[in-house]
């Protein structure tokens, strides 16, 4: 049964827009969620922009839900209700991948940063204004949300543009991309301050534990683990053609080396040791 025009260029736009949708929910598979960060943030520049946004677009995104008040006390906002939504997110798949340490620190990050956004947002609080302008214009959350989720997009410039975005399932260098992507390009263009920017705006549910795994692993904590699906993602892009939909098993590629080698080992011993036809 073939799949009807409509619906193929509705999966075309959905992977256009999201490149790798599944990382947007997947949160169970802790190793996608590493591996894909690795892959899309090689360049440095890529990486500590977003080491600066991810956590910044939290704090305004804290900063704007801190003026809903639920009671009286400041910190009883909407604020509070979305850390501790995020909360029972991340817990069921840190309990499901053991990984309750990381969401330990991962809510230790988000309260603080809660904390520190609600007292900001408090001293610049306008009476009586509209929700979408508590502030004045060059505090606005709002602004500030979309200010660092546009230099979070802009940052993967750095990077070559990955399947989807350009029209075909391999990825180009930019100059190459801005040579011969004819149509993509201007979707690109297009997409780059608007749905783009929205994409690297949800994104940051599932961006933030990755971040805190990575200051886990700079003190010491899961460094092993950390360092196996950093140079998987970097063997990966040896071939400039990286796997994106799901992580390569390079632990099954190697036990099965293993088991070869282990059936072969015997018969070449056999061959060595057997005496000589006359």
């Amino acid at each position: 049964m073939s799949i009807p025009p409509i619906y193929e260029k509705a999966r075309r736009f959905v992977y256009w827009w999201w490149i790798v949708p599944r990382v947007q929910y997947d949160f169970e598979d802790l190793d996608y969620q590493l591996y894909t960060f690795e892959i899309f943030h090689q360049d440095w520049r890529a990486k500590l922009a977003h080491y600066v946004t991810i956590p910044a677009i939290t704090f305004f995104s804290l900063a704007f839900l801190a003026q809903f008040h639920l009671v009286g006390a400041p910190l009883a906002s909407a604020a509070a209700v979305y850390v501790a939504l995020l909360g029972i997110v991340h817990l069921r798949w840190c309990r499901r991948t053991r990984q309750l340490r990381l969401w330990a620190v991962t809510m230790a990050t988000l309260v603080a940063l809660a904390v520190a956004a609600t007292a900001w947002f408090q001293a610049r609080a306008i009476p009586d204004a509209p929700w979408y302008a508590p502030t004045s214009l060059a505090a606005n959350p709002l602004l500030w949300i979309y200010v660092f989720g546009l230099i979070e997009t802009l940052s993967h410039m750095f990077e070559p543009v990955p399947p989807h975005a350009t029209g075909c399932d391999r990825f180009m260098e930019m100059d190459e991309f801005w040579r011969d992507g004819g149509r993509w390009r201007i979707a690109g263009v297009l997409g780059l301050p608007t749905l783009y920017t929205l994409t690297s705006l949800v994104s940051n549910i599932h961006l933030l534990p990755t971040l805190v795994l990575h200051m886990l692993a700079s003190a010491g904590l899961e460094r092993a683990y950390v360092r196996e699906i950093v140079e998987l993602a970097e063997a990966q892009w040896i071939s400039r053609q990286p796997i994106i939909d799901q992580v390569p098993d390079r632990r099954a590629r190697t036990r099965e080396r293993r088991g070869l080698a282990a059936d072969l080992l015997p018969r070449l011993h056999n061959q060595d040791t057997a005496p000589s036809q006359p």
